[in-house]
């Protein structure tokens, strides 16, 4: 195995793994489950995990057990990049040989049974095609908007499958992704754990997302990432599925228009913010070009810009420059207009997304 590809298993690992002293487990260890020729690496917290699948080991005979997350993730920023590891495995012990003759060995800490690791979903009722570079962008902007605190949904309605998420506090965000799906009820929704939206990044190919009562599961084929289903307990009532956020859709029309390249945005409202308490940035759009000025103030930045109608909106500074920065298009469009207040990001590589951010003043 390529040291690089260890690298990225270890990676993955640690989006649920920890190397901290003082962590307890599941989040300390990693399981090993070796199977029919098949080697996992498991790894998980209290509500969510991940597991990796792969044939490039050597090994005497089938195991299941836990080795420390510590050594395992350490061990993967110490190798050099470009050479090459043997993995070994006995029926509780990993064995890590570099080309230069050096081992490390990782003995059993316990029993894989007794980890701690969520159960994976093994049932569902909906399923969706997710493209493989969706995943990333679904991790990124969803943790910049829910900011840890909003639950993310994903929901079935009318042939297609949604993965929402909104900002907390005065709903100044809201993201959605559209995807084809099937479900075997109509408009059926579940809420997952933040862990398990955080680590979707370790997923990178063509995939599905699948949901049921039981939880939720993603995989390209080689990962598989997991939630056990957030639910309500409300005393004298069955646990039951959250309320899903409400699914929005870009209309495609607007009175007013800005096409520009993404990184020169990000730079000019970062330069034009007053990084005050709001924290407010004025958009006006003119013919061919676009002003950018502090909340107020007359005076800023004025660059050209492919544009459409003429008026201006006023947004936080922040919150437009989180959602821009974790996105990966090269040029966006802002949009909007008299029956749209809130501001509209769309980019050709988001075709399938609903990006809206609320303004702060009209």
């Amino acid at each position: 195995m390529k040291v690089s590809e260890y690298r990225d298993i270890a990676s993955a690992l640690g989006r649920f793994a920890t190397s901290r002293e003082t962590a307890q487990p599941p989040e300390s260890v990693i399981g090993i489950q070796n199977k029919n020729g098949a080697l996992k690496f498991i790894a998980g917290t209290d509500h969510a995990g991940i597991v990796i699948g792969t044939t490039d080991y050597t090994s005497s005979e089938d195991g299941a057990f836990t080795i420390s997350a510590r050594t395992f993730l350490q061990a993967a920023k110490a190798l050099p990049a470009r050479s090459n590891v043997d993995i070994l495995l006995s029926k509780d012990r990993l064995t890590i040989k570099t080309e230069g003759g050096g081992r490390i060995d990782l003995n059993s800490v316990g029993s894989l049974k007794d980890a701690g690791f969520p159960k994976k979903p093994k049932e569902h009722v909906a399923t969706g095609s997710i493209p493989a570079a969706e995943w990333s962008r679904i991790s990124k902007l969803f943790k910049t908007v829910s900011a840890k605190v909003e639950v993310p949904c994903v929901q079935y309605m009318k042939g297609r499958g949604y993965v929402i998420t909104i900002a907390p506090g005065n709903r100044s965000s809201y993201v959605n992704l559209s995807f084809p799906a099937t479900s075997e009820i109509e408009e059926y929704a579940m809420a997952a754990y933040r862990d398990f939206w955080d680590g979707l990044t370790a997923l990178s190919g063509d995939g599905v997302i699948q949901w049921s009562k039981n939880g939720v599961i993603a995989s390209d084929g080689k990962v598989e990432v997991f939630s056990a289903a957030y639910l309500v307990h409300k005393q004298g009532e069955e646990p039951h599925e959250v309320a899903p956020w409400p699914v929005l859709l870009n209309t495609g029309h607007s009175d007013i228009s800005i096409t520009m390249p993404r990184r020169q945005l990000i730079d000019i409202v970062r330069g034009q913010a007053p990084f005050d308490e709001q924290n407010r940035v004025t958009l006006n759009v003119d013919t061919g070009k676009l002003l950018v000025t502090p909340f107020g103030v007359e005076e800023g930045q004025e660059v050209l810009a492919g544009t459409s109608g003429k008026g201006f909106r006023s947004v936080s500074a922040g919150y437009l420059n989180n959602i821009l920065t974790n996105m990966d298009s090269k040029e966006v469009t802002l949009r909007w207009g008299a029956g749209m207040p809130a501001v509209s990001i769309t980019s050709e590589e988001y075709e399938n997304w609903t990006i809206l951010l609320a303004p702060t003043a009209i």
